[in-house]
């Protein structure tokens, strides 16, 4: 079983939650971690210099994380800074814009370039605040610890946490699968967003799972309007930061009806799933 964190935006934090547990690096592993764990994990200021192009980060096997794969994995003890395409800019002399240029991406060790947008000049210490890492968040915890509790009323409906972390005024997106997205009764949803946009989803499995390309119509979403950064997923019973680059999971406010699953919105390098379930312990 692989139980996770998902990221979200930095400014997405801002919640008045009791017992939130704010740890700076993966944790130690868990074989069944609680659907009501209220955790968080920030490991510093990064940013994902090619947003459009992932690039390898891999790390050998810790004592502590054993698991030999190669999956673009940061282990505990280990630094984002190990990886290829991140950036720390906690130095004050880095400035924010919001602007990425197409250009070459030369690799912090050297090892390589990439042709891709790239969002970091370090000639000018700025970079594009799109993508920023930000922070992980356990299910329970993005609902201000009202969703790890939660029992569907029924067996075919999902149910949705009534409270989330978002600032006043904003929620997070609810989830369904299938057509019923368009169903107003489901709320705003990932969905919904992508077909405002011409998005056109198809090869439904009738698992919930809806899915297409990561561009289309002029659109990918990792660049304008979207500005999804994929900043991978922590695997607590590895332990290990998987898919950095590669990956974006964010959550939605809905469980999945009769089981220990929630909806998110799942991004990779070639399809977006605008209503992927999965384990909420994460």
């Amino acid at each position: 079983m692989e139980i996770s964190w998902f990221s979200a935006p930095e400014g997405f934090w801002c919640a008045k939650i009791k017992n939130i547990i704010l740890t700076t690096q993966v944790p130690a592993a868990e074989s069944s971690p609680s659907n009501t764990g209220t955790r968080s994990w920030n490991l510093g200021k990064y940013v994902l210099a090619t947003p459009t192009t992932g690039v390898t980060c891999n790390s050998a096997p810790t004592p502590d994380s054993p698991n030999n794969d190669g999956y673009n994995s940061v282990r505990p003890g280990q630094s984002l800074s190990q990886c290829k395409n991140t950036v720390d800019v906690s130095d004050p002399a880095w400035k924010p814009t919001y602007e990425s240029k197409g250009g070459t991406w030369t690799t912090p060790d050297g090892s390589g370039t990439v042709d891709t947008l790239v969002s970091v000049d370090p000639n000018t210490k700025t970079y594009d605040a799109h993508y920023l890492l930000g922070r992980w968040y356990q299910w329970n915890t993005a609902t201000a610890g009202t969703g790890g509790t939660l029992v569907s009323p029924s067996t075919s409906e999902p149910v949705n946490a009534p409270s989330s972390i978002c600032p006043k005024g904003w929620q997070l997106p609810s989830s369904e699968m299938n057509t019923k997205s368009l169903d107003p009764k489901y709320g705003q949803t990932f969905y919904k967003l992508f077909t405002n946009y011409g998005y056109k989803f198809d090869n439904t499995d009738g698992g919930g799972r809806i899915y297409g390309p990561n561009e289309q119509n002029g659109y990918n979403v990792a660049t304008a309007p979207f500005y999804f950064t994929r900043s991978g997923i922590i695997v607590i019973s590895i332990p290990v930061l998987r898919y950095m680059g590669y990956v974006s999971d964010s959550w939605t406010s809905t469980a999945q009806a009769s089981s220990n699953n929630s909806y998110q919105l799942d991004i990779n390098s070639a399809a977006t799933y605008p209503s992927l379930y999965d384990h909420n312990s994460r």
